[in-house]
């Protein structure tokens, strides 16, 4: 049974989409079928980067979480003992909790809170204590420990320990080591951050921020571009305004910060229009990432008791980012806005629910677009009032009608439709109807209560064990859709969970 489904789309020349050979796309393409993936339970987070990928999944086989690498490897950035390319995903390291890319180097956290690293090492970002010497395999950093969340940049590394200490390693030049001292020699072991405590570290391609008191965001490193929330270089950490943020997203010379509300606000670099601020030109403080293309799903949003479109997440680019919103439907600038990615089905459509004794016939018509894979299977939800036993399901591969039974005569029933595929999963509009009772007549049809859309958001989520979620990765090919610490033609991105779902 899997419960992840990983796409990626972009460049492909050095096998980074992970899809065997050596062509781009800009359609994005199922890698979870390919390589070792294949044979994963789930994909829990991919990260990308210049001609690289890496995915941490979920093996039952070792009852535990694996690294997998594919893509350009002349840095040895895969891991695997060689240097030699490669197309498909191949294992990398096992009992691992976190992976992260930098350019051409790559780094796990292990389930023991112990960082190790490989692959390119000219500014020491691997931690080890030498600088120059490339490494193909992974080798622990030394004097690390308890360590809780990595991130990885270009040509450095940083890690947060439980305490709430950062510590850097690798290109000094920017003053990214944060350490206070100025743009210096680059280090070849971890060095600390000042401030602090810290609750989540990121970095781009020659700055990096963290979550510090209050959840302010606190940046350093190279600021030419306004990353850091106010112009100039900083090798300290300063202050990004009076926000607070659940997550900071660094990427190329970008930033991205998202509240719990579900906004989001960008700055820095914008010449690909990759703060989603509606322009294409920098920030040095803080703006408001344009939401107004945004639809998340009215399950979700009623779930959640909020109108407004509610980002979950972004993965920032050096030209382009990614998000997902509350219905974990994938988002992509494009024009400076962020833009639907057509990974879900579109929502089925014309739902009806006819009266059966004890049950409801409900059919449907297809949805007009599949999305990135066909469609696997339809479950049809009726439900009322706020208990998820008041739900039952039925499914239909891929028939475009089922009964629901077990319901009770007489008394109304909300309906929705999910189509699911791989791509992730749709919701229909809402129908309505009653069970026939002995003797009892037509359904009835009209609004039903909107607490029902929660009930039905969870029981479909219960029902489709079979289904996907997807997270997705992007290389930079002819306009797609790059995020990540690299260059224009070398980066990608995290999407770190969504299913695309949308609803009509």
């Amino acid at each position: 049974m899997r419960y992840a489904d990983l796409w990626c789309w972009g460049a492909g020349d050095r096998g980074q989409l992970g899809v065997g050979g050596a062509r781009g796309s800009a359609r994005p393409i199922r890698v979870s079928a390919s390589g070792g993936l294949a044979t994963a339970a789930g994909l829990l987070a991919v990260h990308a980067g210049r001609v690289h990928t890496c995915a941490l999944t979920l093996e039952y086989a070792v009852m535990g979480l694996v690294a997998y690498c594919w893509g350009g490897n002349d840095e040895g950035q895969l891991g695997d003992g060689s240097f030699a390319d490669r197309a498909r995903p191949a294992q990398t390291a096992a009992g691992v909790v976190q992976v992260v890319t930098g350019a051409e180097h790559t780094c796990v956290l292990a389930v023991e809170l112990t960082v190790s690293c490989w692959g390119r090492n000219n500014a020491g970002q691997l931690g080890r204590g030498t600088l120059g010497t490339s490494e193909a395999n992974p080798e622990q950093v030394p004097g690390l420990a308890g360590i809780v969340d990595l991130a990885a940049g270009d040509d450095a590394t940083c890690a947060l320990d439980q305490g709430g200490k950062v510590w850097c390693w690798g290109s000094d030049a920017d003053g990214l080591l944060g350490d206070g001292g100025g743009a210096g020699a680059p280090a070849s072991g971890p060095v600390a951050v000042r401030g602090g405590p810290y609750t989540e570290i990121s970095l781009g391609g020659r700055h990096a921020c963290a979550l510090g008191p209050r959840a302010a965001a606190y940046c350093w490193g190279a600021g030419g571009r306004g990353q850091l929330g106010r112009a100039g270089d900083r090798s300290a950490p300063g202050r990004v305004g009076g926000r607070a943020y659940a997550g900071l997203r660094a990427g190329g010379d970008s930033t991205c910060g998202i509240t719990t509300g579900g906004e989001a606000y960008c700055w820095g670099a914008n010449d690909g229009g990759q703060l989603g601020v509606g322009d294409t030109a920098d920030r040095a403080r803080p703006a408001a990432v344009d939401r107004t293309r945004i639809h998340t799903s009215t399950p979700a949003r009623l779930l959640l008791g909020h109108p407004a479109p509610l980002l979950a997440d972004l993965s920032v680019g050096a030209r382009r980012s990614c998000g997902v919103d509350a219905s974990l439907a994938v988002y992509c600038t494009r024009d400076g806005v962020l833009s639907a990615v057509p990974l879900a089905p579109g929502p089925a459509t014309a739902v009806r629910a006819a009266a059966r004794p004890g049950g409801l016939r409900v059919s449907w018509a297809a949805p007009a677009a599949t999305g990135a894979d066909r469609i696997a299977a339809y479950v049809a939800v009726a439900f009322t009032g706020r208990s998820l036993d008041e739900g039952r399901t039925c499914t239909a591969r891929p028939a475009h009608a089922c009964t629901v039974t077990g319901l009770t005569g007489g008394k109304r029933y909300t309906v929705v439709v999910a189509a699911v595929s791989h791509g992730g999963v749709s919701f229909s509009a809402l129908s309505h109807g009653v069970p026939r009772a002995a003797g009892a007549g037509l359904p009835i049809t009209g609004p039903g209560p909107v607490a029902a859309f929660g009930v039905a958001l969870l029981t479909v989520g219960g029902a489709l064990l079979r289904g996907s979620r997807s997270v997705g990765c992007r290389h930079w090919f002819r306009g797609a859709v790059p995020s990540g610490p690299g260059d224009d033609d070398a980066t990608a991105s995290v999407t770190r969970a969504g299913t695309g779902a949308t609803d009509g």
